[in-house]
């Protein structure tokens, strides 16, 4: 109970008009440096692509490096954010039972970062 804030109400739908307006322009921005970020990373032999690319939100990208934990290769990456595993299982030490269902073997799975 009590009275609204009617000014954060206010921004909160500006906040969403704007959003709305900058999506398709941002999400095409954002799938462009995805793209790009896979190029070089396709490069690697032994690389794998965790997922579909044709249905995949434009921020997301999971890759496997076959013979590489996922942690060793996060703790060696500076300056950019990766998570291991993939966003269900990521505070779990077991493997990622999305990319064991997606048909990567415990290694692969172990092997993977996500970054989004």
């Amino acid at each position: 109970s009590g009275t609204l804030p009617t000014h954060q109400i206010v921004g909160m739908g500006e906040a969403f008009r704007i959003a709305r307006e900058e999506m398709a322009t941002e999400n095409e921005r954002i799938r462009m440096l995805r793209d790009k970020l896979l190029r070089g990373l396709s490069q690697i032999e032994e690389t794998y692509v965790n997922g579909d690319m044709e249905h995949r939100i434009p921020h997301n990208l999971n890759i496997s490096f076959n013979f590489v934990e996922g942690e060793s290769l996060i703790m060696a990456i500076k300056d950019v954010a990766v998570s291991s595993g993939s966003a269900c299982t990521s505070a779990s030490l077991e493997p990622s039972y999305v990319l064991r269902a997606l048909g990567r073997n415990d290694e692969l799975a172990h092997s993977s970062i996500r970054f989004t």
